[in-house]
């Protein structure tokens, strides 16, 4: 299923650096910027498949070498929290997605 298959988000990289895993989450590009395609029910676990993968060593809290769906549920928990930022229990698709605001310039002296 991992193929060369390419979603228009893949590889962009969400608050403070961390990977967005709900968009095939990665590479510093900028997200939201292009509408993606909604992909067909049968894609939908491929989809994020690779990026989840390179997220392991960072879920493998005991060191271990193994992820266990503890370890694995614990990370995408964090990962909501953050994205979370109202704490409503509920992530804004429309918010998560849109480009971030440009940067205010500061005044000079």
């Amino acid at each position: 299923m991992g193929g060369n298959h390419v979603e228009p988000n893949e590889g962009c990289v969400g608050h403070a650096g961390h990977r967005n895993v709900g968009n095939a989450l990665g590479n510093g590009r900028d997200c939201g910027r292009t509408k993606a395609a909604i992909p067909k029910p049968q894609d939908k676990m491929a989809i994020g498949e690779d990026e989840v993968k390179r997220l392991l060593p960072l879920m493998d809290h005991d060191k271990d070498g193994k992820v266990s769906k503890q370890e694995f549920l614990r990370f995408m928990e964090a990962e909501f929290d953050m994205l979370d930022k109202k704490k409503e229990g509920k992530l804004d698709i429309r918010e998560q997605t849109q480009p971030p605001p440009p940067p205010i310039r500061g005044f000079r002296k």
